[in-house]
């Protein structure tokens, strides 16, 4: 079923003379619009120029955005590559982007001439930038906003930048996927329908996107991508063919990437390029030479489109298209390579740096003024909870529709149990032990009953930013726990990435844990039941029936301990055939 996106909540405009704008907050650039007189206008962010560089510099009395920063030695480049993450998940990227940060007690920090802060507020000093610029541009207040995030961003990075827009004064209206946005973009201006994927190689994310789009209607099918791969990783390339790591100082790394990064461009014109090194080296890279370099990392999201498609559960041969988003598909070597894999045409009418916003703008203008557009996006992976045993119940499936909401009914396992400790995991694997812990929640004061008696409704709601809650209540006493899942970092993309690879390489094995699981539980069970109903009515049995029943308990017990579900299996019929004669007996006697 097609849900109509469009938010209820959000206040609509009787007048043409406020503003609801769009942000493509992108690792290299950012780039603001807004739907005026029905068309896009893109906001001047930098002097003259729509593309604002995503970079901040401070001072003791002042914070620099854009090119006004890039000169400065404490410059922050790529500040959307941290925010969300812990310091062991950013380590790879430390290797190639010098930031200066710190581990502390609440996350990492970066410090500046300001003291530390917190990548959450770096990069809503950006936010800030835009919100002014775009006042200055329309003579009035900006508050709402859509602002634009990696579609494979998991619930961590996706709130971070959410807070980081909310925090320089932006109502976000809604975190929409990049890829849609550029769908959004393409299917409004050209009326194309059918079905396309959307390849969006940045400055540091890759994301694809298969979509669906027929008479406005802008359905995600799937989405999948690398949260840590993108045009500043082809940078660090450049810089590593010529120089070794070693040889220099953060500082020189920093002005090393920045010119690998106008040597790149340049070779997307030329057949040539030179690159002058912080040595003093001066270097000649040719375009033959940049594109063997590039090699990995394009078979790199090849084999992702691949995967994606395969998720979405569509051939080749019924994609109408592949649209290109970002910096980094200017390089021809990209163009090409994919247009002779897939046999499809290639689309970049649109200025691939600013698609994105203009996406952004169209969904920002639908939500504050209303339209016949619906946009259907999808969750990145799975949610679910883990049950007794540690295998996952997954709530809401990878690539569901959102917004979405799903709930599953749970009991106690052991008599006269008064609490539940719900641990919500992200993954895709069937053991929660091999997902990642989102938050745990303890639903108390449930009144003792026996075991299995007490329902447990567990209701998952995942809005239309891609942002969790989790709600469980005791049917019985109508007690409700309320938690708004919010990790204090997120997932990293070799986390997220070996999530999906390992769900397909471990299915069958993982099966069988999960049924043994399942087994061992369901055993362990059985045994309780009956230690209980001995101890009430053993009486009801003769001596020679009790021997035979705890002699059976025993070799339960024991298969347990063996691992094997056929011998537990095997092991619980015996058990089950000694009690039916016992069950009876308790049955008539409490008639």
């Amino acid at each position: 079923m097609l849900i109509q996106i469009t938010d209820p909540s959000a206040s609509k405009v009787d007048t043409d003379s406020t503003y609801a704008i769009g942000i493509d907050f992108g690792t290299t650039h950012c780039v603001a619009g807004l739907v005026r007189n029905n068309k896009v206008e893109l906001i001047p962010l930098n002097g003259d120029s729509v593309l604002l560089p995503s970079i901040i510099s401070y001072d003791v009395d002042q914070i620099r955005v854009g090119d006004t920063a890039v000169a400065q030695r404490d410059a922050i480049y790529s500040i959307k590559r941290i925010v969300g993450r812990s310091m062991v998940e950013i380590q790879s990227i430390l290797e190639h982007h010098p930031f200066n940060v710190v581990q502390t007690e609440h996350g990492i920090k970066l410090k500046t001439a300001m003291g530390f802060q917190d990548p959450v507020q770096v990069a809503s000093a950006i936010f800030r930038h835009i919100k002014y610029q775009a006042e200055l541009y329309l003579d009035q207040d900006v508050v709402d906003a859509v602002v634009t995030v990696p579609a494979y961003f998991d619930e961590s990075a996706r709130a971070s930048i959410k807070d980081a827009a909310m925090l320089a004064g932006l109502n976000v209206l809604r975190l929409v996927a990049e890829p849609t946005a550029a769908a959004l973009a393409y299917g409004i201006d050209d009326a194309k329908e059918g079905v396309y994927i959307v390849y969006d190689l940045g400055g540091g994310t890759f994301d694809v996107s298969v979509l669906r789009m027929t008479q406005g209607v802008f359905q995600v099918l799937a989405t999948g991508g690398n949260a840590f791969l993108g045009g500043d990783d082809i940078d660090a390339t450049i810089v590593d063919y010529f120089l070794s790591e070693s040889q220099l100082t953060a500082e020189q790394r920093r002005n090393a990437l920045s010119h690998a990064r106008h040597v790149k461009e340049r070779l997307s014109t030329q057949f040539k390029a030179t690159f002058d090194t912080p040595l003093g080296d001066r270097c000649v890279l040719k375009r033959e030479t940049f594109e063997s370099l590039l090699q990995p990392v394009i078979a790199e999201t090849i084999n992702i489109a691949r995967e994606t498609l395969d998720q979405a559960q569509v051939n080749l041969n019924e994609i109408q298209g592949m649209i290109l988003v970002g910096g980094s598909t200017r390089t021809p070597a990209i163009e090409t390579t994919l247009s002779d894999f897939f046999n499809v045409p290639v689309f970049q009418s649109l200025n691939p740096d600013e698609v994105v916003a203009m996406g952004a703008a169209r969904q920002a203008h639908l939500l504050t003024r209303g339209g016949d557009s619906m946009l259907i996006d999808v969750s990145p992976l799975s949610l679910g909870v883990e049950m007794m045993g540690g295998v996952v119940d997954k709530i809401i499936p990878r690539n569901s529709p959102i917004p979405i909401r799903k709930a599953q009914n749970f009991t106690t396992f052991q008599d006269n149990q008064t609490g539940i400790v719900i641990n919500v995991v992200q993954g895709e694997r069937e053991l929660a032990k091999d997902c990642r812990s989102l938050g745990r929640c303890l639903l108390s004061g449930i009144p003792p009953m026996p075991a299995v008696v007490a329902k447990v409704s567990v209701v998952f709601a995942l809005d239309a930013d891609g942002l969790l809650s989790v709600t469980a209540t005791e049917e019985t006493t109508g007690i409700v726990q309320n938690v708004v899942v919010k990790p204090t970092y997120g997932l990293s993309e070799d986390a997220m990435k070996e999530m999906i690879l390992d769900s397909h390489r471990h299915a069958q094995a993982d099966m069988q844990k999960r049924m043994l699981a399942q087994a061992i539980t369901k055993a362990k069970q059985l045994i309780k039941v009956v230690e209980q109903a001995l101890i009430v009515d053993g009486d009801l049995l003769s001596k020679t029936e009790r021997s035979q029943i705890h002699a059976a308990m025993d070799a339960l017990s024991n298969t347990l301990l063996d691992e094997d579900r056929d011998h537990i299996t095997e092991s619980m019929e015996r058990l089950n055939h000694l009690t039916t004669e016992f069950a009876h007996k308790r049955l008539q006697k409490y008639l």
